[in-house]
């Protein structure tokens, strides 16, 4: 029988979960934690994922990209490929989410082309959609922020901010810029990843200049 919109329902994964999976990865493909992570030599040749673009993407599915049922191909909106290098490390890492967390949901569905993943998006239903997502985003952030090099960061700008009782927010924005330099992310990712690890840093510097 033909499941309905929204009749599947999706498994819930909790952030420990999830950073056990994300450090699974990184301990198997980044071993030496380099950063940033080098997630297109990992997809492509550690895990044979062949890279397409299409015009105009974004508008048509609601997403920068996505990654078919077989796990072999991510497609990408075109201009963010080649225009927008973080945001496409955040899509890469986005959908390398789907591919360790979610491969029993998407190997029940033939991911194809556009319509295809259009048609599974319905069938998931804008709830199920959702967790999905935020799954997937919290994956992402694990793996772009690995904690060791992430940590060690941290430490060295409080060293030179005079430590946490010192720390303003002058000192929150340089740590920021210095994380977008050294993992290749955004701004709004650092700040969601430090809420995560380090939610002390924002209480004294406050995020509301954010």
């Amino acid at each position: 029988m033909d499941k309905t919109p929204g009749e599947i329902k999706i498994k819930y994964l909790s952030e420990k979960i999830i950073l056990v999976k994300a450090n699974l990865f990184l301990d198997k493909y980044n071993f030496k934690m380099e950063v940033p992570v080098p997630l297109e030599k990992i997809a492509e040749i550690d895990l044979g994922i062949n890279f397409l673009t299409v015009p105009n993407l974004k508008n048509l599915i609601e997403c920068d990209g996505y990654i078919s049922d077989d796990f072999s191909t991510i497609t990408f909106d075109d201009y963010i490929f080649n225009n927008c290098e973080v945001r496409a490390r955040f899509t890469l890492a986005h959908e390398l989410g789907h591919f360790f967390l979610h491969q029993d949901l998407y190997n029940s569905y033939e991911i194809k082309d556009i319509e295809s993943f259009i048609k599974f998006q319905k069938l998931i239903g804008d709830k199920g959609w959702r967790s999905l997502e935020i799954q997937a985003n919290i994956f992402a952030g694990f793996v772009l922020f690995p904690y060791k090099p992430l940590k060690k960061l941290i430490e060295n700008n409080l060293i030179k901010s005079g430590g946490l009782d010192q720390f303003t927010v002058s000192d929150l924005q340089k740590l920021v810029l210095g994380m977008q330099e050294t993992f290749g992310v955004s701004g709004q990712a650092c700040l969601i990843q430090l809420k995560k690890y380090f939610p002390d840093l924002l209480k004294v510097a406050g995020d509301a200049i954010f």
